[in-house]
């Protein structure tokens, strides 16, 4: 299932986010990894990210990476 942000929300991220998100997103864009939506509501322009297939793939494999770094769970 596709996923999209609005660039405003990235304006209230903690002290980690990136300054500036439009050359990372680009980057992805670059990657195939997010496909760019620009339009105009009224008279404002509007850019939504969508993750496309490839992306979500490359992102359900960084977690698998991440978890075989962790312990085993204990039950």
């Amino acid at each position: 299932m596709p996923s999209s942000t609005h660039r405003s929300g990235w304006r209230s991220c903690p002290r980690w986010c990136p300054s500036s998100p439009s050359s990372h997103l680009a980057k992805l864009e670059k990657a195939g990894y997010v496909a760019v939506h620009k339009r105009f509501v009224g008279r404002k322009p509007r850019t939504t990210y969508t993750m496309t297939e490839r992306g979500r793939a490359a992102f359900d494999a960084y977690l698998l990476a991440l978890e075989a770094l962790l312990p085993p769970r204990s039950k």
